[in-house]
């Protein structure tokens, strides 16, 4: 790290590209404009709300810093907001925490989705993608996105915090209206609704947590709760019901994102998904490949609790930083021939899910779910016939998948 800082952040240019009505429909553009421009890949947003920051080696580098905490919500100009109900209950997700109560919070969301967990995890999760494709071949095709990728994630979701499966729908429906918070502009009604779902979100939860407790000892609750109620640092969490309903959105929508966009991506580069066929061998590394060139969250805020430096600018404690993963997997100073799809890249890092001490904690389970769907589908069916040309994407923002992925099935 460059501690002698010689541009402060206002000197440095504006990435006008992320703005652009077409950012929705093909980011790739913005990315290659960004690569274009000669520096580290640290741009000020173009409606004023931060800095951004594009480039590979960079991105790697300040997600290094332990100074560069939680977003600074106070300072958005965007979303929700730092009050309401939806507010409140960020509170509660390691993600808007700092430090000291980040750390332990952090550990105790990640054990239960992780490696140590993949006999259960793998298990529950074949099983709602075998139910969910058997529906699917009854009716010889459907949406691969409604129908599949998002009835894996709601369903287990709903298993994982032990309620019954009656509760999918409102979960799903509570988790979809915090989508647009994340898009760069939404509606006081999105907003709204974003905080109207909030709370009923957090009061099934509640209103469910005995019952919960009396459940065999696999779900989350059970999971983070030692944890959650043991906690007595300062802006600690309410209790583990409100940790588990703050974790909902991410453990539905961006996950049922992340699997429909890999479907896209494969079945798109039909050459590609014949190998797949061919060699389910390949099916990690094509998860992974298409989590670079599709990944369902673009990127994430941060903002550091102290000035920091890196390669000559300054970054100024407080303010929002943009870490824009997506951009930073196409870097042509990193990847070959960055736009193209090819499931016989070699071994990378990927950025799509952070990295450092606030990586995504989630990880493991989103990549379960990714593998495991794209696998039933190989495995269920010989025959399988994309009918749409291009899907239609989600709004500009930091969320971005594919709305709908009609396919006729044998």
């Amino acid at each position: 790290m460059n501690r002698n800082a010689v541009n402060p952040s206002e000197h440095l240019p504006v990435f006008h590209e992320l703005g652009l009505n077409g950012f929705g429909v093909d980011p790739s553009v913005a990315y290659r404009a960004a690569h274009a421009h000669p520096g580290p890949g640290i741009f000020r947003m173009p409606d004023g709300d931060g800095l951004v920051v594009t480039g590979y080696e960079a991105l790697v580098n300040l997600m290094r810093q332990s100074a560069l905490g939680a977003q600074n919500r106070s300072a958005r100009r965007s979303g929700a907001g730092a009050h309401g109900p939806l507010a409140r209950l960020d509170d509660n997700s390691p993600f808007f925490m700092d430090e000291p109560v980040h750390a332990p919070m952090a550990a105790a969301v990640y054990q239960p989705m992780s490696p140590a967990r993949k006999d259960y995890l793998a298990e529950t999760i074949s099983e709602i993608a075998y139910s969910a494709m058997e529906d699917l071949l009854r009716q010889e095709g459907g949406d691969l996105v409604h129908d599949y990728a998002m009835v894996i994630a709601a369903t287990f979701w709903t298993r994982f915090l032990g309620l019954p499966d009656e509760y999918t729908a409102t979960l799903r429906d509570c988790s979809a209206s915090v989508v647009p918070m994340l898009q760069f502009k939404c509606t006081p009604a999105q907003i709204k609704a974003a905080n109207d779902n909030a709370e009923v979100l957090l009061s099934c939860i509640r209103e469910h947590y005995e019952t919960i407790k009396a459940c065999p000892r696999t779900t989350l609750l059970h999971a983070i709760a030692p944890a959650v109620e043991g906690c007595e640092l300062p802006n600690g969490p309410a209790d583990a019901a409100a940790v588990a309903a703050a974790m909902t959105f991410d453990g539905i929508d961006s996950v049922a994102a992340a699997t429909a966009n890999v479907l896209y991506t494969c079945l798109s580069h039909p050459d590609q998904f014949a190998q797949l066929r061919q060699s389910p061998s390949l099916i990690p590394a094509a998860w992974r490949e298409a989590m670079r060139v599709q990944p369902s969250v673009l990127g994430l805020q941060r903002s550091p609790r102290q000035s920091i430096a890196y390669a000559g600018v300054s970054i100024p404690a407080d303010v929002n930083v943009l870490l824009l993963w997506a951009a930073g997997n196409r870097d042509p100073r990193h990847f070959d021939v960055p736009d193209r799809f090819d499931i016989h890249r070699p071994q990378f890092k990927l950025l799509s899910f952070g990295g450092g001490g606030r990586i995504c904690k989630g990880r493991y389970l989103a990549m379960l779910q990714g593998q495991i769907a794209l696998r039933v589908l190989l495995e269920r069916t010989h025959s399988i016939q994309l009918l749409v040309d291009k899907p239609a994407w989600s709004a500009p923002g930091m969320v971005r998948s594919t709305l709908s992925l009609p396919v006729r099935l044998e």
